[in-house]
């Protein structure tokens, strides 16, 4: 019912209906096939592949060199905020050091299988463990600098849109995470590149319906509704589109004979669910779902 209501608010019915027209020879309803695929990826998903450079080509060309080149872009930026963070996290580092270097039996090993350690240490076979204090020195001068090194053309986006769509790749490593967890997206039980990416393009519009559902929910600012919670085990956190769908996979739907009729009756719906549909703006279905004579 939600992936319903989303399919035709995100035009995604409509788009299939389109693809289904311009191939006549289907003999079968491409549109639902599509929907119930999808479907199942909130469900019970059975089954990434490099579409990288395909998709590049297809919707930045140009944007980027094709190969490496010597000449890149380099781009450095400092910020107080991050330097703040940067000798913090130094300060830790060269704490737990010294915490080590106190004690009376050192081994070598101790710094050389840190890489946190041991460029801040010194390092000899005959001698005891010492800090790098020139290390140290040139180590704090690097505090709050970011550098990026990119070859996509200066003429093509400014420094400052660069670093800003380099800050946002979280999103893009945490929509992998859940195609291929949430979505399991792999394994892949196609062999062949149309099928392979028919595959993906289910799980694709799968994680579009969960984009639109959780902005739904956070712009209603939805809290998740679960015991631990309540009893205060927990922190409270936001309601995910996962959670919510996971609850409403749960309502079912059973036919009770009453004298010479049969009526449908839907279970209960569960908080998270019911808030899901709140966010959606949807109306909750009747208890009673249908009548029909027997």
């Amino acid at each position: 019912m939600i992936l319903e209501h989303l399919y035709e608010k995100l035009g995604i019915g409509t788009i299939l209906s389109g693809i289904a027209q311009d191939h006549v020879r289907l003999q079968f309803d491409f549109k639902r096939a599509v929907f119930s695929m999808v479907a199942s990826r909130f469900m019970e998903p059975i089954s990434k592949l490099g579409l990288f450079d395909r998709l590049l080509d297809r919707f930045y060309p140009g944007l980027f060199d094709n190969e490496i080149e010597l000449q890149h872009l380099y781009i450095i930026t400092w910020s107080k905020t991050r330097a703040e963070r940067d000798r913090k996290t130094g300060e830790d580092i060269l704490n737990k050091i010294k915490t080590k270097l106190s004690k009376k039996r050192l081994t070598n090993k101790e710094f050389i299988s840190n890489s946190n350690y041991k460029k801040y240490v010194c390092v000899s076979d005959k001698e005891k463990p010492t800090l790098n204090l020139e290390a140290i020195e040139k180590e704090s001068r690097r505090d709050g600098s970011f550098g990026i090194i990119t070859n996509v053309k200066k003429e093509s986006m400014s420094a400052e849109r660069i670093v800003s769509e380099y800050k946002q790749l979280w999103r893009i490593e945490d929509a992998f995470g859940e195609l291929k967890g949430t979505f399991k997206t792999r394994p892949m039980f196609h062999w062949t590149d149309e099928r392979i990416m028919g595959h993906i393009m289910v799980c694709f519009l799968a994680y579009l319906c969960e984009a639109h559902l959780t902005k739904s929910l956070r712009e209603k600012d939805e809290q998740l509704n679960y015991k631990s919670i309540e009893q205060g085990w927990i922190k409270s956190r936001s309601l995910t589109a996962v959670q919510g769908m996971k609850e409403l996979n749960q309502v079912l739907a059973i036919p009770v004979k009453v004298r010479k009729h049969i009526l449908w009756v839907r279970t209960d719906i569960q908080e998270n669910a019911m808030k899901l549909l709140r966010a959606m703006n949807m109306k909750i279905p009747p208890k009673i779902l249908k009548k029909e004579e027997m």
